[in-house]
């Protein structure tokens, strides 16, 4: 710790005023000793000093914590997120191949059932009209072989009808799945999309993760630095605190002799545990700013004692100046 200017210029006014008499040393002593109150001002304005950083750096302590705490929460619900959309994606790729397969076998089976069906119908056409045809002699028949043969190609138009309709139902019902099969293939490129995009956040949170452990280790160290204080602070307070609890367990006796006003109590029983909490806090706060205060204090002391001896050995030495001088 520096001197201050006050004992300093006292000093070098007893070394250059060493002709003087005894009065004048005792006069510069006296003027040394009334600048001490400034000291004290001194001291004051550094404890005050200390306590505004403490308070701020309570505050980032306090914040640094919600960060760490709501960083890491979103850290786990991303992840969760990302190993959702991955099985998302998975079951739905492992889904996807089979309905295609499944979609182009029906159409197959389709296009070869139809055209079975054309070939056969064209088959039984020609052998009815040959059937026919070898009765085309005989008169009496020819009427009702030509009316056979329309009844025939009737059946056989209303049958091609039918196959159409069929045809027709198959296509729509293909273009549906088609279509759902696209929406799959869509629904599967916005999963990726999210996912990359989500992999790039979790990427960025790695950076910031790195640096929530660096505040968590800053924190790590104020806790370290302060433990034994608070410890020391906690045992002194057990008592104070002993006595706010059994205030506390007299009134929630008190709340349940009373059904009308326990809502109301039990705010109040709150409310004093709050306080409480508080008084706790402040109390801790002031003693260990008070610890603070006496240890500077005993500094204080100490150099104010140094500065004494200085001062004293000067006098001695001025006095031993005079003494030489008289004779």
């Amino acid at each position: 710790m520096s001197t201050s200017p006050s004992a300093s210029q006292s000093s070098w006014s007893l070394v250059d005023g060493s002709t003087s008499d005894d009065t004048h040393s005792i006069a510069s002593t006296v003027e040394h000793t009334t600048h001490l109150p400034d000291e004290s001002t001194i001291l004051r304005s550094r404890l005050s000093d200390l306590e505004r950083k403490n308070a701020i750096l309570e505050d980032q302590v306090g914040g640094l914590r919600y960060t760490t705490t709501h960083q890491s929460d979103e850290i786990i619900t991303v992840r969760v997120k990302l190993t959702e959309l991955e099985e998302e994606r998975t079951y739905l790729q492992a889904g996807l191949d089979p309905i295609r397969k499944e979609l182009e076998n029906e159409l197959r089976a389709l296009k070869l059932e139809l055209t079975r069906q054309k070939d056969k119908s064209r088959k039984d056409v020609l052998d009815d009209i040959l059937c026919r045809s070898s009765v085309v002699d005989e008169p009496e028949s020819q009427d009702g072989t030509i009316g056979g043969l329309k009844a025939i190609c009737k059946d056989q138009e209303k049958r091609i009808e039918r196959l159409n309709s069929q045809l027709i139902e198959t296509n729509k019902d293909l273009s549906d799945k088609i279509l759902e099969n696209q929406e799959l293939h869509y629904i599967n490129q916005n999963l990726e999309t999210q996912n990359a995009k989500l992999s790039e956040e979790i990427k960025q949170m790695g950076g910031n993760e790195d640096k929530l452990k660096s505040y968590k280790t800053s924190i790590s160290n104020i806790k370290k630095r302060y433990r034994k204080q608070l410890e020391q602070k906690e045992k002194e307070l057990k008592g104070d605190y002993k006595k706010k609890q059994d205030e506390v367990k007299d009134e929630k006796q008190k709340l349940q002799e009373s059904n009308k006003k326990g809502k109301d109590k039990q705010s109040e029983i709150e409310e004093l545990k709050k306080k409480n909490d508080k008084l706790s806090k402040i109390i801790d706060k002031a003693k260990m700013e008070n610890e603070e205060a006496n240890e500077m204090l005993e500094q204080k002391e100490k150099e104010i004692d140094r500065l004494r001896e200085e001062i004293e050995g000067k006098l001695k030495i001025i006095e031993g100046q005079d003494d030489k001088g008289g004779k």
